[in-house]
């Protein structure tokens, strides 16, 4: 035991890896690959949080503990970098629910889940009917954050899709949402439309000519598309805006 903290090191073996436990879901350890050089070359920087046995209805035989947090750097230290110890804190009398809590609060923090695995994770720890005010003090979020995850599950299954493979960002929701119900699906499509064309690197848009605008810009871009009566999606004229794409590109997304 490590002097002053509740910090030990544990043998990886008697650890129980249990992916559907994780809010993230299940991941291949390839995804894995960066951050086991980093624990090659820094070492461990934070331990993994377990469970003890007893607190586990459930678990298979044979293992002491069940991981809680940090499922990434333990599939890095034992199948990557071979590690049969790994330091860990050892977390008791936890209940399922305040278990799962702190899986997802380390997974915020860590910034690796994307806005369908933060929705899923508040699906799956809150009952029904909790109130938003309740989760947001649960998970130290804001209420807006909260409620717009909670949302997601109410919109078509095409947009909780594709925002499952990350297409559309929490922004992109925001923008959908605001939109009338008969109108999301479009808001939506249009939305994943512009971003097929892709953002540019600075490099990219240095050879490509282009560059954020300024308002001189914007208004003599206003003037041209009121005159020729286009009207682009409100993504692209972003995209435009911001340098992303060129005049040419906006005035395709017109057309398309």
């Amino acid at each position: 035991m490590i002097e002053n903290t509740d910090l030990t090191y544990l043998p990886i073996s008697e650890i129980y890896y249990d992916a559907k436990f994780n809010c993230r879901g299940v991941f291949t350890p390839q995804s894995c690959l960066e951050l086991s050089e980093s624990i090659r070359e820094h070492g461990l920087q934070f331990p993994i949080v377990v469970q003890p046995r007893a607190d586990v209805p459930g678990i298979p035989a044979g293992f002491s503990y069940r991981l809680i947090a940090g499922h990434r750097r333990y599939i890095a230290s034992k199948l990557l970098l071979g590690h049969t110890e790994i330091a860990a804190m050892v977390r008791d009398g936890l209940t399922e629910d305040q278990a799962k809590l702190i899986n997802l609060l380390e997974n915020l923090e860590r910034k690796n889940l994307n806005v369908y695995e933060e929705a899923k994770a508040l699906r799956d720890l809150f009952p029904p009917g909790t109130s938003i005010r309740s989760m947001s003090k649960a998970v130290q979020r804001s209420r807006d954050w909260c409620r717009l995850r909670v949302r997601l599950f109410e919109l078509p299954k095409i947009i909780q899709e594709n925002v499952a493979r990350g297409v559309l960002t929490a922004y992109d929701l925001q923008c959908i949402m605001a939109e009338k119900e008969s109108e999301r699906i479009s808001m939506a499509e249009s939305l994943m439309h512009a971003k097929l064309k892709g953002f540019s690197t600075t490099s990219q848009r240095q050879r490509r000519g282009i560059h954020a605008k300024g308002r001189k810009d914007l208004h003599s871009m206003i003037t041209r598309l009121m005159a020729e009566g286009l009207y682009p999606s409100p993504y692209a004229a972003l995209m435009w805006a911001a340098g992303d794409i060129t005049d040419d590109e906006l005035f395709k997304d017109n057309c398309d």
